[in-house]
């Protein structure tokens, strides 16, 4: 045995020599067990033997390989970002992938990045977004999955990923996770705030306040988000003040048309009113003014995620840790986050209320 050993390692050290990269495993143990007329027991123990002696590597998938292949195939896979182009990042957006790469660093993990530039695209920050169709989407996620998906551990979703398009896809991909928003697609875990929480939160400091009535101002229809963001403001109103609290008004894109703000502000002294989105909270602060409101004292306004778009300005917001949620997104263990929020929002008071 001990010289079929000996030829068997010569032989295997042979092969070795002969593979074209670093990264090429050996044949299996049962190819090379046919071509030296061994068993492939024989030729496994042999080979664990190698790997006992520096030799050899063998792969938690159980090829085996030249010792120089661990330093190239054992460390983490990466996590993958299909993500909005980074000309649609908004002024959140970097805090949000930052925490993400912090823990890609902390656990030796790299991060591949995959831009969808069709995600998102939108003329002006305060003007009417042009999502993907969901052909398009299917046409992105095909390429990943083609093409990177193998390779990744951890998928990080844009919570623009329509959840139909997902549906077909999340069986393969590896741990999807969705940011800032609930994903109903089984598979797919989601990090998101506790928005039901935040509206608890915005409408009592409305009314403690002194503000009669408050206005959800839904920027547009289509943002995943957002809607879930104007849905934990309509439950909130049946638990506050009764069911009338809380109107939600479409603004359809435009931020100019004020017309429903003069019909409510005929019977009520005081109007507060929450955007979900930073960049049409400012939108509407300037138009207001401009049409001869004083804010805080007629009318008050709270923006919906604190980016520096409204901080900046001194606006009153709900304020969403966007660093921590990337972290969770990239550190949870599959199965951890399940589909629950599990960050509180915070009240900052600025100017604006």
């Amino acid at each position: 045995m001990i010289g079929t050993r000996k030829e068997l390692e010569a032989d295997i050290l042979r092969l070795l020599r002969k593979t074209s990269t670093v990264t090429t495993p050996l044949p299996t143990t049962r190819e090379l067990g046919e071509r030296f007329n061994l068993s492939h027991v024989t030729v496994a123990r042999v080979m664990k033997r190698m790997v006992e002696e520096k030799l050899l590597w063998q792969s938690k998938g159980g090829r085996f390989y030249s010792p120089e292949a661990e330093a190239l195939l054992a460390r983490p896979q990466p996590v993958g970002c299909l993500i909005r182009g980074i000309n649609a990042w908004a002024s959140w957006y970097p805090h949000l992938m930052g925490g993400v790469s912090e823990t890609c660093e902390a656990s030796g993990r790299g991060m591949l990045i995959h831009p969808v530039n069709v995600l998102l695209k939108q003329e002006r920050p305060d003007a009417r977004p042009d999502y993907a169709s969901p052909k398009e989407q299917q046409a992105a996620l095909q390429t990943y999955m083609r093409v990177h998906a193998s390779e990744c551990a951890i998928t990080i979703l844009d919570d623009l990923w329509d959840d139909e398009v997902l549906a077909r896809y999340a069986r393969e991909m590896p741990s999807p996770r969705m940011l800032l928003r609930s994903c109903a697609v089984e598979g797919v875990e989601s990090a998101y705030p506790d928005y039901e929480q935040g509206a608890l939160l915005a409408v009592s400091h409305f009314l403690s306040r002194g503000y009669e009535k408050v206005i959800v101002a839904r920027p547009f229809r289509g943002y995943g988000t957002v809607d879930q963001i104007v849905d934990a403001f309509e439950k909130t109103s049946s638990v506050l003040g009764g069911g009338d609290t809380v109107k939600v008004v479409e603004l359809d894109g435009n931020p100019k048309n004020l017309s429903w703000l003069k019909a409510i502000a005929r019977s009520h002294k005081r109007v507060g009113i929450f955007c979900p989105e930073d960049n049409f909270a400012v939108a509407l602060h300037e138009n207001i003014i401009a049409a001869g409101y004083r804010i805080p004292e007629d009318v008050g306004i709270l923006a919906g995620l604190g980016s520096e778009m409204v901080s900046d300005r001194g606006f009153s917001s709900l304020s969403v840790n966007f660093e921590q949620l990337g972290r969770l997104a990239a550190s949870a263990h599959p199965g951890q986050l399940h589909d629950r929020s599990h960050l509180r929002l915070e009240l900052v008071i600025g100017s604006t209320t």
